[in-house]
């Protein structure tokens, strides 16, 4: 029976012993295999060799968890009644052991550790350096795998290798060489998984042409880091490597699974925006244009070069046509680039041209991105609920942002009859609006309705009806306008309307 001792690298100064078959003993003795007579002279000397195995006496089955590396030690007595030398050659893992599917056997004995030229002389002894550490000398180990199977047994033979010489005088001669087997019986035992925690750097912000670069993940168990893009239209990872596909906010999330050692890492997710290159518009073309029917187009200089335009007129993609006053944006529509520029187009017919327009008056209440947006400019909404919307109050000159004051109902529509008229009274700005019809329109029966005075384009009244405008009040800035017809016979009814919209 025969033991040896192991060392477990996760009890880093901890041995163990093992015995073949779960057996113990303290030494084994070992009677040299028979070995040739070594003559000196004409005399023939007998000789009795004994080698004795000094084994840690708390026996046990060897025990490894995956990716353990295990080892052994041992002390060697040697006596010989002729005085010959024995030397310590090593120890081998028979390759036919199931060993082989567990691990790489590593040889570090050899004639290290004390062991002076591998000799261990009669009447002495020699001992493998303790504790065990693996990758030092005068020790033999088995890093076992990884990926081992937990609960696997495993079986072979480990063989020490010695040589035995018979000295004379100065001179050594070789008598013989042999082997002492030990049954080695590693049991590979269940892992307690280990946390793990990813380290994963913030990611500054990118442009569109910036070249793919490393995420930088990493993890203290030493496992590879997984990368998942949670936007791969925008970013794609492979092999740690990010590659930036178009503009917006990015999302990549690095994990680690975990192994037979560790389990999953809590997976860590880094935002980042990748912004398009600045690029330069410059508009082209007559800004300043007569009415002609046909829509005016323009085009547009970019910097780098002949980058796609988006057309947008007062917040419209319609390019404009009709007399007025629109807000043009060129806007850069590139995955690769971004820039706009504004200009203002004034469209003039044979009328004299309009003081003001819709455009005027979106300037001078709503921001940029409101104009661009559509949502509050609608001409049909009331944005300060009292009912009046936008192109009433556009028309009247009033604010659309606040509830009409009683002053400024006061510019509404109101009946001013007398006996002998019927007449309809509203408040209009001084400067004439360049871009509307002002249509006043009468009806007996609510339902069929007839036209009887309008104003385009800020011109003069036509119609059936008398039109009256006042003089200008205090501020200098509004005038009533009078709209008048024959009053109708008695207990006959007569309704009237202000309809407003923009000139054709």
């Amino acid at each position: 029976m025969k033991t040896f001792s192991l060392l477990n690298t996760a009890l880093s100064l901890l041995f163990a012993c093992c015995a073949a078959s779960g057996l113990r003993a303290d030494v084994v003795s070992f009677t040299v295999p028979d070995l040739p007579d070594h003559a000196v002279g004409a005399t023939p000397t007998p000789r009795v060799n004994v080698l004795s195995v000094d084994l840690d006496p708390q026996g046990a089955d060897l025990v490894g968890k995956p990716g353990d590396t295990i080892g052994w030690s041992f002390k060697i007595s040697w006596a010989s009644n002729a005085g010959d030398t024995l030397v310590f050659n090593g120890s081998r893992l028979g390759t036919e052991s199931e060993f082989a599917s567990a691990g790489t056997y590593v040889d570090l004995i050899g004639n290290a550790g004390g062991n002076q030229d591998g000799g261990v002389l009669a009447g002495t002894e020699w001992t493998s350096p303790t504790p065990f550490v693996a990758g030092t000398h005068g020790i033999g180990y088995i890093p076992l795998k990884a990926t081992t199977t937990p609960g696997t047994l495993y079986r072979g033979t480990l063989s020490l290798e010695f040589k035995v010489y018979a000295d004379s005088g100065t001179s050594r001669v070789a008598l013989g060489s042999f082997s002492m087997p030990i049954e080695v019986t590693v049991t590979i035992g269940s892992v307690e998984l280990s946390e793990q925690t990813i380290t994963f750097p913030e990611i500054t912000a990118k442009s569109v042409t910036a070249p793919a670069f490393a995420l930088g993940a990493t993890s203290d168990s030493g496992l590879p880091v997984e990368y998942i893009s949670l936007t791969p239209d925008l970013c794609t990872v492979e092999n740690g490597l990010a590659t930036v596909l178009g503009a917006g906010e990015v999302a990549i999330v690095a994990t680690q699974p975990g192994d037979t050692r560790y389990t999953a890492a809590l997976p860590v997710t880094r935002f980042f925006e990748i912004t398009k290159n600045a690029a330069t518009v410059t508009i082209q073309g007559d800004l300043d244009q007569t009415y002609t029917g046909s829509d005016k187009v323009f085009t547009a200089v970019t910097t780098p070069a002949d980058l796609p335009i988006k057309w947008l007129y007062n917040g419209l993609d319609v390019p404009p046509r009709e007399p007025g006053i629109y807000i043009i944006d060129a806007l850069i529509n590139d995955p690769a680039y971004e820039g706009q520029a504004r200009a203002r187009l004034t469209i003039t017919d044979t009328s004299p041209a309009p003081l003001v327009a819709y455009a005027d008056w979106l300037l001078e209440h709503f921001t940029t991105p409101e104009i661009q947006a559509g949502l509050v400019t609608a001409k049909n909404l009331a944005l300060a609920e009292d009912g009046a919307p936008n192109l009433l109050k556009y028309a009247l000159g009033l604010d659309p942002w606040t509830t009409m004051t009683p002053e400024a109902r006061a510019a509404l529509p109101r009946f001013a009859g007398t006996g002998g008229t019927n007449a309809l009274v509203f408040s209009l700005p001084v400067t004439a609006s360049g871009d509307l019809v002002i249509k006043v329109e009468a009806s007996s029966d609510l339902v069929t309705w007839e036209e009887i005075a309008r104003r385009t384009r800020g011109g003069p009244w036509t119609g059936s009806a008398s039109v009256f405008t006042g003089t200008p009040d205090e501020s200098g800035l509004r005038a009533e306008t009078l709209v008048t017809e024959p009053a109708l016979p008695v207990r006959e009814r007569r309704f009237y309307r202000l309809n407003i919209d923009f000139a054709p």
